[in-house]
């Protein structure tokens, strides 16, 4: 290929670019979206306020419907979370703690209560059986 053939081609390529660069209105259409989107979170709110105001689930920028169970649930806690919760109120109570009383107290759930008692059984004593377990500090 002849090296003049390319250049032209090349100058015509960054020409074409350039002027798609410099004749559009890509800041206007960019000014013009940021104006609708305020218009459609105003809208979005205003059907949210009635929502929660009918009891019913609140609704997405998607369409579809968020589920208030979701807003209720508590946040994922990290192992480290969960062991210095669960010390902490067995700690506050020498007299020692259900698994029940421990997951209430704490807001660990009922399962992590039961696998943090499983694998720190070194740390922990448990005294009685079934419902009249009770977990202490070793």
């Amino acid at each position: 290929m002849d090296i003049a053939k390319l250049i032209e081609r090349q100058q015509a390529e960054l020409r074409r670019r350039l002027d798609l660069l410099t004749n559009n209105d890509l800041a206007q259409l960019q000014a013009s979206r940021a104006e609708y989107q305020t218009k459609i979170d105003e809208i979005d709110s205003s059907i949210n306020k009635i929502c929660i105001e009918l009891g019913i689930s609140t609704f997405k920028p998607d369409g579809s419907k968020s589920s208030d169970s979701k807003k209720d649930r508590a946040p994922r806690l990290s192992g480290t979370e969960i062991s210095k919760r669960i010390t902490e109120e067995l700690q506050n109570n020498p007299a020692g703690l259900s698994q029940t009383e421990i997951s209430l107290k704490t807001g660990v759930s009922y399962p992590s209560v039961i696998n943090f008692i499983r694998d720190n059984a070194a740390l922990l004593k448990v005294e009685g059986s079934h419902k009249s377990k009770k977990i202490f500090l070793a």
